[in-house]
């Protein structure tokens, strides 16, 4: 029962935690909002043949809800850019706490340590929203590095000093 507690306590940490990074972001840097405004004259009856100056005004409309929507694709770009890169900035110091600073307290170093991983799988994911190759190569690259040195750190070198 004990095993089971002390396995469900670190899940628990591990994916508060992550929960805990990724509202954080949410709260202090709010995700751009979408252009909802659409082109007015669109709402007129489709049977009716629109006047020249109608349809002027509607092409001015859609023009700028298009250029709208370039905006806003571009905003969300970078917004997930600097998500994915603050996420990684937090999974690395968590990761780090985990194995240095807090590495004797083995719950909490474990959970920190599951809730870090999960933290840079949501940056990565995050990264991909970038919708930039070099980036994603990058942020996956330093997960990669990451693991493979967790790895090491946490379950080869422990087992070969014991």
């Amino acid at each position: 029962m004990y095993m089971f507690l002390r396995y469900a306590y670190v899940v628990f940490i591990g994916l508060l935690l992550a929960a805990f990074v990724g509202v954080g972001i949410a709260a202090f840097y709010p995700e751009p909002s979408y252009p909802l405004e659409r082109p007015t004259s669109a709402k007129l009856n489709p049977e009716r043949t629109l006047t020249a100056t109608e349809s002027a005004e509607l092409d001015k409309q859609t023009q700028e809800s298009f250029e709208k929507q370039l905006e806003f694709d571009k905003q969300r770009k970078s917004y997930a850019r600097n998500v994915s890169l603050l996420t990684l900035l937090a999974s690395l110091l968590v990761l780090t706490a985990s194995m240095t600073i807090l590495g004797r307290i083995y719950v909490i170093s474990d959970g920190l340590l599951l809730g870090g991983i999960l933290t840079l799988l949501y940056s990565i994911v995050r990264g991909f929203g970038a919708e930039d190759n070099m980036y994603r190569f990058i942020v996956i690259s330093i997960g990669l590095v990451m693991s493979l040195l967790l790895g090491y750190l946490k379950m080869v070198r422990t087992e070969s000093s014991k």
